[in-house]
């Protein structure tokens, strides 16, 4: 009688994927011949898609319309399906992004073609809350390019808000160059011959000014410096100062600060905020010649409205109103511009300090409430950003 009893067992892997397991037994003979049983284990099921849900759980998916999870907990069963695109809807894709590069050029263009900056920027506006379209600014464009030797159609006016205007400074050849076209030839204007053999030119002189751009203040005194220069070359510095560096204008509201300027208002602007701006503003034109009180050029020194601004904040009882403060900021960048990196981390550090405080009082109860909470806003947020 031949009796089996089992000696191992083992687990063996198949090439197709499947388990195998080996019984071994052994005979009580003296042949000691081995009976091999195999027995195999069911397959695991497998599914190549889960649903998004299983996915994001990590958990088993049976691939069906409908897993089994996904109806326990009442959601919708979803499957990412892959996305096959052929080579000819990869070419329209790619020349449909290549026309719209080469149409945003032409749009850039069109608006720095416009010569009066006021426009340019309604149009910026205007492309940014959606009264005004890209077709419209781009016809009028290639209106232009084909009719440059006179004015617009008045359909083409028609189409756009600045069209007129900017058609208007155009047409007339005696109209002044706006302060872009005369930005680079400041550099090289000179003083009337008597400011070159006067000896020692009085302080805060008017320095040969460029044409101005803006008719409505040309002839218009600034009050809120001792220079002597319009209105017009005022607007004009800023309008400078905002084309090649825009720092300053994070730690201020502009519109607000312009609109408080024009009317002589002191909610939003000082003089000593005023002084700051032009003195950033001439130190950006002169560069690394800015440095004796009046420049060959007949141009003030930056040093010279520092120090005017300087001496507007020591009168104020050491800035504790909200341009003043402003000031403060845009004094730390003048030094930090001229390299004074001590002094300017200083001045930001007073800054920081004096905006946290002034954030602190309520806001007034009137009409310019939300005004007084925007620019808090963006004078806080500034001094952080200029102390990082």
């Amino acid at each position: 009688m031949i009796v089996a009893r089992p000696a191992m067992a083992r687990l063996c892997h198949l090439k197709n994927g499947t388990k195998r397991t080996s019984n071994v037994y052994f005979a009580s003979s003296d042949e000691r011949k081995p009976t091999v049983i195999e027995t195999r284990m069911p397959l695991r099921t497998s599914v190549r898609v889960a649903c998004r849900r299983c996915r994001r759980k990590r958990a088993k998916c049976d691939g069906q319309p409908t897993c089994a999870r996904c109806e326990e907990v009442g959601e919708t069963c979803e499957y990412d399906t892959a996305q096959r695109e052929s080579k000819g809807e990869l070419r329209a894709e790619t020349a449909r992004l290549r026309k719209n590069s080469v149409e945003s050029d032409i749009l850039i263009r069109a608006i720095a073609s416009i010569p009066d900056p006021h426009m340019c920027r309604m149009a910026l506006q205007g492309l940014m809350d959606g009264t005004l379209s890209r077709d419209d600014i781009l016809r009028e464009y290639r209106d232009k390019a084909s009719d440059s030797s006179g004015p617009s159609s008045l359909a083409s006016q028609a189409q756009s808000p600045f069209s007129q205007q900017s058609t208007l400074y155009a047409s007339r050849s005696d109209d002044p160059p706006t302060c872009f076209d005369q930005l680079l030839t400041w550099r090289s204007c000179r003083p009337n011959p008597s400011t070159v053999d006067a000896v020692t030119p009085p302080p805060l002189s008017l320095p040969p000014l460029p044409l101005d751009a803006y008719a409505v203040h040309s002839r218009q005194i600034d009050t809120w410096t001792r220079t002597g220069w319009t209105r017009a070359h005022i607007r004009h510095l800023i309008d400078a100062l905002r084309t090649w560096d825009y720092l300053p204008f994070c730690l201020f509201c502009e519109d607000l600060f312009l609109r408080d300027y024009d009317n002589g208002e002191t909610r939003f602007c000082s003089p000593g905020l005023v002084h700051a701006i032009l003195a950033l503003s001439t130190r950006l034109i002169n560069e690394s010649s800015d440095e004796s009180a009046l420049l060959p050029s007949g141009w003030l020194s930056s040093q010279v409205l520092f120090n005017e601004a300087r001496t507007s904040l020591s009168d104020d009882s050491g800035a504790v109103t909200l341009p003043d403060i402003q000031a403060l900021g845009i004094l730390a960048i003048y030094r930090l511009r001229r390299g004074l990196e001590a002094e300017a981390r200083e001045l930001a550090h007073v800054f920081a300090t004096r905006i946290t405080q002034f954030c602190q009082r309520p806001l007034p109860d009137d009409e310019l409430r939300d005004d007084c909470s925007k620019a808090r806003v963006i004078t806080y947020c500034g001094a952080v950003s200029l102390m990082r």
